[in-house]
């Protein structure tokens, strides 16, 4: 691949032994083997990461900085390298997951995004483009579509659109 390189396993992990793939006869089994002793690390978190996001919900981000005892750049470096974006993007797509969360076919579009904390409907409007590429309202009806397709639980009708008699059901 263009701009990639290949670095040995070894290089990045040099407490895996490589005769544990030698071992493998199919690669099936080798990814198995990756599983298995990545799932078995136990990484701990940074103890400053874990203390921004928890105090992340409505803060800037030199209000975390400061609660955390770091500076804004050292911040957002860590926070970067530990979740894979910075704070305030994370802190954007939290609020973004809880609109969706909160979404439904009545959805007054500028409350809920009062109640998120965005600035006004225009706002939630901007962040949901940059988010998704879609539009509030796509998102309402996309939602509409899902519902309306969704396969019925246990016990519940298969035509929820017309009462049938229970008498009646499969006589043709």
């Amino acid at each position: 691949m263009v701009g990639w390189s290949a670095v040995a396993l070894r290089d990045l992990w040099p407490e895996v032994r490589a005769d544990r793939f030698a071992a493998c006869t199919t690669p099936a089994q080798a990814l198995a083997l990756l599983d298995d002793l990545v799932g078995g690390r136990v990484v701990e978190p940074d103890p400053v990461v874990s203390a921004a996001v928890s105090l992340l919900s409505g803060a800037r981000v030199p209000a975390l900085a400061a609660g955390t005892g770091t500076s804004e750049r050292v911040l957002r470096r860590r926070f970067t390298h530990e979740v894979g974006m910075s704070p305030k993007r994370l802190q954007r797509v939290l609020r973004f997951q809880a609109f969706l969360a909160g979404l439904t076919q009545a959805t007054a579009l500028a409350v809920a995004a009062a109640e998120h904390g965005y600035a006004d409907q225009s706002h939630l409007g901007r962040e949901t483009r940059r988010l998704t590429g879609a539009s509030p309202a796509e998102l309402v009806r996309g939602r509409r579509l899902a519902e309306t397709f969704q396969t019925p639980g246990r016990g519940e009708p298969q035509d929820r659109g017309h009462d049938v008699p229970a008498d009646d059901r499969g006589a043709h």
